[in-house]
């Protein structure tokens, strides 16, 4: 498996960090999470 490192402010990492905990991800299964529903989302948009 391959890491992808992401740069962000003690803020945004805190706010990452406590919406993932809210639903029981870590913040590694959150982010991947997002970002693969993300690009899924702009596919299924070019089909239309």
């Amino acid at each position: 498996m391959s890491i992808i490192s992401v740069r962000a402010t003690e803020e945004e990492k805190e706010m990452i960090k406590r919406y993932a905990e809210f639903f029981g991800l870590s913040v590694s299964d959150f982010v991947k999470t997002s970002v693969i529903e993300r690009i899924k989302d702009v596919f299924d948009l070019s089909e239309i």
